[in-house]
């Protein structure tokens, strides 16, 4: 789990190496909410791929009876599943204020909307055990083409 402005905060981390701190407000963009990075992994080319789940209610609203019997049986039994619908935005910089690229100079955010799982991620998180994610990528919402969400697709079945 990541609370925004901690320094494994994509927004402060990864997106200001990119494109640098707003140049109005000279901040890191505030994504409001805390947040899951589910891993990240070079794609070739300069490009990476950034994994998020994004929680669809507080943490505070979970029941932590709940969460601690998911946790109980994340210590005995294989992994849960959670179901999300996935979002893909590709994008780089047009230019930069830099004499050479910065690497990676292109980020592909997948960003999974939690619809069903968050006592099974929250117990996920707090023991550090794998959860499965069962994420419907829209092909109509997102920066991407049909052609770099399949490319996502074939990647993480490589996993």
């Amino acid at each position: 789990m990541v609370k925004p402005g901690e320094p494994n905060d994509y927004f402060v981390k990864e997106q200001i190496a990119l494109w640098g701190e707003d140049t109005f407000w000279c901040l890191p963009h505030d994504p409001r909410v805390p947040y899951f990075r589910a891993g990240d992994r070079d794609m070739g080319e300069s490009k990476r791929l950034f994994n998020f789940i994004v929680p669809m209610f507080p943490t505070q609203w979970l029941k932590m009876e709940t969460v601690a019997k998911y946790r109980e049986a994340l210590a005995t039994k294989a992994s849960g599943t959670a179901i999300a619908l996935g979002v893909l935005d590709v994008r780089s910089p047009v230019d930069w204020n830099q004499e050479k690229a910065p690497d990676p100079s292109e980020h592909w955010c997948l960003t999974h909307y939690l619809l069903d799982g968050h006592h099974k991620l929250n117990a996920a998180s707090e023991t550090g055990k794998p959860l499965r994610l069962l994420s419907f990528i829209s092909s109509s919402i997102g920066i991407s083409e049909q052609s770099e969400i399949q490319r996502v697709v074939d990647l993480m079945r490589t996993t």
